[in-house]
């Protein structure tokens, strides 16, 4: 007797559904910001009584795959909006933190409602491609250096059929509505003002799911991007180098070593030992194509900062000596050609 009283108690189908639509007209048309208390409660409520419509229209398996539309009732017909209904709430939910938990749950019921309807033929549209289908496509597209010009058409065509579409039901629905919330249309008008409700619903749906794939490449864009930063930024610091007198040899740094007893002494060699180690040198890692051979790279440092330096000075005295004997030219000497010895004042004969 009890079970039979709560049974009584519980809200019908139709109930949860007409409460359900109320509160989505009210948060649509509402002022208030969508973050606010008032719009949030009614988010839940509406997400709420949807969740139990949809387990109680499971339990009536009120829709089966193997009826058409027309064996449908005109007045069940609404409830296959309920995963719409679904999708638009859960849009409307605010946190940042799950904002993408709410897009992909919103995509599913819209998707599903799709779905629904196009095995019941309501209207005639190209289902959206599934995740793993939009992966594939993407990676197929990757290699594209442009969209096609093509497919851009074809997409702006589709949308623009979209708004003329959603325009004319909406009309058709504003006529239609007042006869059927009163009660006075008959069984056919009913029928086609739910059908209506469908195909609007159906545009909304696709509108939404193409919104809801921008939004979430670029969410999951940001969180690479954060990730990145937050890798780059965890990396330890390099210490700063601290300053050294750097020496010929063991002599100077033994003299300029005394004068700055606060900063270490080193000399070349050992400086080029010390980088040698660590692989720090511009010549490591290059491949030598002659065994023992120094690389090209590394021969000015040796005339600079090697005992080879000598090399450096000679070869510099010598340019400095040899510097204007390019300009001085030949010297001239006796010629055996009697025109250049007698120059312009040879004559014939």
């Amino acid at each position: 007797m009890a079970a039979a009283e709560d049974e009584l108690l519980l809200p019908r189908l139709p109930e949860l559904f007409e409460t359900s639509k109320q509160l989505l007209d009210e948060v649509e048309i509402a002022t208030e910001p969508t973050g606010s208390r008032i719009i949030q409660d009614k988010v839940f409520k509406g997400l709420d009584l949807l969740k139990k419509a949809a387990e109680m229209l499971s339990q009536l398996e009120l829709f089966s795959q193997n009826e058409d539309l027309e064996e449908i009732a005109s007045t069940d017909l609404k409830y296959l909006m309920v995963p719409a209904f679904q999708g638009a709430f859960a849009l409307k939910q605010v946190n940042p933190s799950k904002r993408l938990d709410h897009l992909q749950w919103a995509r599913e019921h819209f998707l599903n409602y799709l779905t629904q309807c196009q095995y019941y033929h309501v209207a005639e549209f190209e289902l959206p491609k599934t995740k793993t289908n939009s992966a594939e496509n993407n990676t197929a597209n990757s290699s594209m250096a442009y969209p096609s010009i093509v497919a851009m058409a074809s997409h702006r065509q589709a949308k623009i059929e979209r708004y003329k579409q959603k325009k004319e039901v909406e009309h058709r629905l504003s006529a239609l509505k007042s006869a059927v919330e009163s009660g006075q249309a008959d069984d056919e008008h009913v029928r086609e003002y739910y059908l209506l409700h469908l195909r609007r619903w159906i545009g909304i749906s696709l509108e939404e799911i193409e919104s809801i794939d921008q939004e979430i490449k670029i969410l999951r864009e940001k969180d690479s991007a954060k990730e990145a930063s937050t890798s780059q930024s965890s990396r330890q610091d390099r210490p700063p180098m601290k300053p050294f007198v750097l020496t010929r040899d063991m002599a100077q740094a033994k003299v300029f070593g005394a004068g700055y007893p606060s900063l270490a002494s080193m000399t070349v060699n050992d400086w080029y030992e010390q980088h040698r180690k660590f692989g720090a040198l511009p010549d490591q890692g290059i491949a030598k194509t002659t065994s023992g051979a120094i690389p090209i790279i590394v021969i000015p440092y040796f005339l600079v900062f090697t005992k080879f330096w000598m090399v450096s000075v000679l070869a510099l005295a010598w340019l400095a000596y040899d510097w204007n004997t390019h300009s001085q030219g030949k010297k001239q000497g006796k010629s055996s050609d009697p025109c250049l010895c007698q120059g312009g004042n040879h004559r014939d004969g």
